[in-house]
């Protein structure tokens, strides 16, 4: 039962830490994957 009490507690922070950077890391990659950027007002449609 203290096992299984210790691992939840220990499990539950790492999870919410891991999620952060999984999200944080996915992001920098769609910044890298957009190189061209034009501003909308420049376009004369």
């Amino acid at each position: 039962m203290l096992c299984a009490v210790l691992l939840i507690a220990i499990s539950i922070p790492i999870f919410l830490l891991s999620e952060q950077w999984i999200k944080k890391q996915g992001q920098r990659f769609v910044d890298r994957m957009t190189i061209w950027r034009e501003p909308i007002d420049s376009w004369n449609l």
